[in-house]
C-alpha cells in the first residue's frame, strides 16, 4: 500500500503563508483594484511584512501571475491534454462546464481575475503579455478540440474549427465579462449552460 507524501512543518507553514498572501491579495484587489493593491498593503493585510512578498513571489507581477494560475487552477489543467477521454465535442462541453461551475463556486476569483486581466492592460505591460499569451494557449486547444470532433464525427465537417473556437473563447471571455460590470443582472448558469446548448445545436451531430 502506497503511503501520502509526509509534508514536512517548514513546507506546511511556507504553504499557508503564500495562500494568505494570495488571499490578501485578492482581498485588496476586488476591494480596490490593482493599482492599491501594493506589495506593502498585501503583506501588512496578510499580517507579514513587504520583504516576504517580494521574497515569496519575486515582484508584484510574480504574485499577480500566481494569483491568476490560483483562479484558473479548477480548469487551466484541461487546455493542456492532448489525451483527454471523450469526444470533440464532449471536451468542449466538459471545459465550458468546469468553468461555468467555478465561476458559481468561486465568483470572488472570476472578478479578481477579471480585474486583473482589464488592469493589467494599461498598468503592466509584462502582466498583460502573460495574459495574452494565456489566450493563445486556450484559442489553440478550443481549435484543436474542433478539429478532434470533426474527426470523430461529433462535431458537424461543415464547421471551421478556428472561427468556432475563437467564438468559444470570445463568449466564454464575453460572458465573464458581463458579469463582472453586471452582476445582479447575468445568471452565469444560465448563460453557460445556453452556450453548451447553442454548441449543440450549431455545430454538434448527435
Amino acid at each position: 500500500m502506497s503511503q501520502s507524501p509526509v509534508i514536512e512543518p517548514r513546507q506546511q507553514r511556507s504553504h499557508e503563508s503564500t495562500q494568505r498572501l494570495l488571499d490578501a491579495a485578492a482581498e485588496l484587489i476586488a476591494e480596490r483594484g490593482l493599482a492599491e493593491a501594493t506589495l506593502a498593503a498585501i503583506g501588512k493585510r496578510a499580517g507579514f511584512s513587504r520583504g516576504i512578498v517580494s521574497t515569496r513571489f519575486g515582484s508584484k507581477e510574480g504574485l499577480l501571475w500566481a494569483l491568476v494560475e490560483r483562479s484558473t487552477e479548477p480548469w487551466m489543467p484541461m487546455v493542456t491534454r492532448a489525451d483527454a477521454p471523450g469526444t470533440g465535442f464532449e471536451r468542449i462541453v466538459a471545459l465550458v462546464r468546469a468553468i461555468g461551475d467555478h465561476a458559481q463556486r468561486d465568483p470572488r476569483s472570476l472578478r479578481v481575475l477579471q480585474r486583473v486581466i482589464i488592469e493589467a492592460a494599461e498598468s503592466s505591460p509584462a502582466l498583460h503579455a502573460r495574459l495574452q499569451h494565456s489566450v493563445v494557449v486556450i484559442r489553440r486547444y478550443a481549435w484543436f478540440l474542433f478539429q478532434e470532433g470533426i474527426a470523430d464525427g461529433s462535431i458537424r465537417p461543415t464547421t471551421d474549427p478556428a472561427v468556432a473556437g475563437d467564438l468559444l473563447v470570445v463568449t466564454l471571455r464575453g460572458i465573464s465579462y458581463q458579469w463582472f460590470l453586471y452582476p445582479d443582472d447575468v445568471d452565469l448558469a444560465e448563460l453557460h449552460d445556453g452556450l453548451i446548448e447553442t454548441l449543440r445545436a450549431a455545430c454538434a451531430t448527435d
